[in-house]
């Protein structure tokens, strides 16, 4: 492999060599009961294929280091992520308590997309090889999500096509955090000085408040720019609290 991004395909799909348990299910009331965190059936201990309990703590017992740097920073919050597809999976179907879930995960996807889009792809561009493309690649990773993110927004938690909405996000976000968590974060480690990696976790850290309270204004034209305005109305002119 030249390390390069592969390539990918479809609206809510991709082409190409991918992580080899990203399987389609079909989306019924059970689905996402079947669906693991990272688009795989969980085994009976819980456990994800491909990992071991020491490199991936159960969802949400993960701890942040306090001066973790940008890739363990992203990492937690890959963990917080899981930890909520993991509270959707176990919430009655048809209930109003996926569908605030649902809601509550919309809010810290968008949040974290911004993150990654102010601080890891800036970082990525410079010291990545094939930065750029791994941007573009993000980039597309992140107008999927949004797309999807808007089509759980519209529907209520009663309509069979938000669960089928429900099961492509957890499809969509699972890859897209496999491939920087197994191809990307290693190669931003090992090309980016240590303290570049610590300052970008600070500034990260600096800019982040609870998920669900706005925050802004995101960079001009990022993808959490436009999911903000999609979603809730409109992009947030300043800090609220």
């Amino acid at each position: 492999m030249d390390g390069r991004p592969a390539e990918r395909g479809g609206r809510h799909g991709r082409t190409g060599q991918g992580p080899p348990y990203a399987a389609r299910r079909p989306a019924g009331p059970g689905a996402l009961a079947q669906v693991g965190p990272w688009g795989a059936p969980s085994d009976r201990a819980g456990r994800r294929p491909g990992r071991s309990t020491a490199d991936h703590p159960p969802s949400g017992g993960s701890k942040v280091p306090e001066r973790a740097d940008l890739i363990g920073e992203l990492t937690a919050e890959h963990r917080a992520i899981d930890a909520l597809f993991d509270g959707i999976r176990a919430a009655p179907p048809g209930g109003p308590e996926r569908k605030r879930l649902a809601d509550d995960l919309t809010a810290r996807l968008t949040r974290h997309a911004e993150a990654e889009e102010r601080h890891l792809h800036p970082a990525v561009r410079r010291y990545v090889a094939d930065g750029a493309a791994w941007v573009e690649r993000e980039r597309a990773d992140h107008g999927r999500i949004g797309g999807i993110l808007r089509e759980v927004a519209d529907r209520g938690p009663e309509d069979p096509l938000f669960t089928r909405s429900l099961v492509s996000l957890v499809e969509q976000v699972s890859l897209h955090v496999l491939e920087e968590e197994q191809r990307l974060f290693p190669r931003r480690r090992a090309g980016c000085p240590p303290d570049v990696l610590r300052d970008l976790g600070g500034r990260l850290r600096a800019d982040r408040v609870p998920p669900t309270v706005p925050v802004g204004p995101p960079p001009h034209g990022t993808w959490g720019a436009r999911l903000l305005r999609a979603v809730l109305g409109t992009a947030p002119a300043g800090r609220r609290r």
